[in-house]
């Protein structure tokens, strides 16, 4: 039997699509091996959408091809090859690249033997394959003493918020940690035509997948005895089939099991704006429970020269009165600090924002220049410049990541003298 070798450094999306690859080549009579100079064959999928993450995959391709370039074919998937496809044949012309839109034709050119790739839909597991890219599980003393706080509250209350709070609140953890969440692919690709994107160069255009292969899923996880889902795709608020929408689509998932907790990752902001109403019931009783919407920016200036609705305000007003009604709902957004021609005067617009967001995560991420974007023909401000600035929001998002635990902590579940006692 052939070994097949299979490492990631790609975001949630693309973490869910390596899954798909390796129960595909489970399904074809090849086994998975841990160490890739045990394998026939040696799949990494990656990604560029900044400089570093580039830098990452191009050194960890190279790495795998010398660990094993005389016995193995290195085959290299994902946003990667869209992205950097000459730095990878600089490491060897017998590199075999695959890009998001091939992947069906391609692995099945390679691997098929008895099921089609498009056949394949995987679900669980998803901490497997994933390089160490990121500071997941790194924590400074301060966050060290927030999370011995908030387990001491768990243990005196018998709750499991406190806990959960802290892993939303902290390095985006909780959500590939979780043993009981099952992924559901509902579309590919994006609508969006931001000026500083090249995973978009990658991943192409928005293509919905129908509900019908969405709901047998949803029946799966529930036959498996799962409850939370998670909802995946490069943007899933534009997903539509037969003339319903993603609120439609969650109100059907629901029907086949009332006690889904369902999480959604990635939804555009002005499309969680337009869909609001709908989406009210479901994030006040619960069964929207985590959503990720990244609105980059708090500046209208920047996110024009973003190509971005620079009418941010409705998303805005939702997320305050979110907040103001205390919805059980884990709200994550991304920001881009360092955009070409970005003053003090953007940065305070974007914190503003975000205070009145209320977000219980922050990925907080410096402009990165890419080739093929219309942002890489912008002037760059200097680097000194963009660390200070990325060094304000990660000590305002320090603060208040802080200052939102202990307040769901004090808030929600202990008297006086418990926080007291925890505090000592």
């Amino acid at each position: 039997m052939k070994k097949v070798y299979i490492e990631t450094n790609g975001c949630a999306v693309l973490r869910h699509e390596t899954y798909r690859i390796a129960e595909y080549i489970e399904a074809n009579d090849f086994e998975e091996v841990d160490n890739p100079n045990e394998a026939d064959y040696i799949i990494f999928t990656g990604c560029g959408v900044t400089c570093d993450y580039e830098d990452f995959a191009i050194n960890t391709i190279k790495k795998l091809y010398d660990a094993n370039k005389d016995h193995a074919k290195l085959i290299v998937s994902g946003c990667i090859p869209s992205i950097a496809a000459k730095r990878i044949k600089e490491i060897s012309n017998d590199i075999v690249l695959i890009t998001n839109n091939d992947m069906p034709k391609d692995f099945d050119t390679v691997f098929y033997n008895k099921r089609n790739f498009d056949e394949i839909h995987h679900n669980i597991d998803p901490k497997k394959h994933h390089s160490d890219t990121a500071e997941y599980g790194r924590l400074n003393d301060e966050t060290i003493k927030d999370y011995k706080f908030a387990k001491g509250i768990d243990e005196i209350t018998g709750h499991t918020r406190s806990v959960d709070q802290f892993n939303y609140s902290t390095a985006g953890r909780y959500l590939w940690q979780k043993e009981d969440l099952f992924e559901i692919r509902v579309s590919y690709g994006c609508f969006g035509k931001c000026s500083y994107c090249a995973t978009k160069i990658a991943i192409g255009e928005m293509k919905s997948v129908d509900e019908q292969t969405i709901l047998e899923q949803a029946k799966t996880a529930k036959e498996m005895g799962f409850n939370r889902l998670m909802l995946m795709g490069d943007e899933i608020g534009f997903w539509e089939d037969n003339g319903k929408n993603i609120v439609d689509l969650i109100n059907d998932l629901l029907k086949i099991n009332p006690d889904f907790k369902i999480g959604i990752r990635y939804i555009y902001p002005d499309i969680l704006a337009r869909y609001y109403e709908g989406f009210r019931p479901l994030f006040a009783n619960g069964s929207i429970y985590y959503f990720c919407s990244a609105f980059q920016s708090g500046s209208e200036r920047i996110l024009r020269l973003m190509n971005r609705n620079p009418n941010l305000e409705p998303f805005v007003e939702c997320m305050s009165d979110m907040a103001k009604n205390n919805y059980p709902v884990f709200r994550h957004t991304q920001i881009i600090v360092g955009f070409p021609t970005e003053t003090d005067v953007d940065i305070l617009k974007t914190i503003k924002a975000l205070q009145r967001c209320s977000f219980d995560y922050i990925t907080i991420t410096p402009f990165s220049k890419r080739k093929g974007t219309k942002a890489y023909e912008l002037p760059e401000l200097p680097s000194e410049v963009i660390e200070e600035r990325m060094a304000v929001l990660n000590d305002w998002f320090e603060l208040n990541r802080s200052n939102k635990i202990y307040k769901t902590l004090r808030d929600e579940y202990i008297e006086e003298k418990e926080f007291t006692k925890v505090l000592k």
